[in-house]
């Protein structure tokens, strides 16, 4: 799916990794950058880029990420990017 779309930017939650390593997924997955936010017993996400792409990471913490991203070869706008996790659950 990622070589068939041309993504430049990939983010997974609940992916559960007990560090902020992501060497492995990175390679497997074809990306040459990424930064991870380990689990620590529960959730965890990944968010993975190519080099198309210049990310800035802005924030994050054990439940959300958020990066300015440029597109140089597009000449586009900068965009901003949140990924999150979270229960789906809240309390009324």
């Amino acid at each position: 799916m990622i070589q068939l779309h041309h993504l430049v930017l990939f983010f997974l939650s609940e992916t559960r990794p007990f560090s902020n390593d992501v060497q492995g997924l990175r390679m497997r997955l074809g990306f040459p950058n990424g930064v991870g936010v380990g689990s620590y017993g529960q959730g965890g996400f990944i968010l993975l880029w190519s080099n198309n792409v210049c990310v800035m990471v802005q924030t994050y913490d054990k439940l959300h990420i958020y990066v300015m991203v440029d597109e140089p070869s597009l000449g586009a706008e900068r965009w901003h990017f949140i990924g999150f996790y979270g229960e789906a659950w809240r309390e009324l």
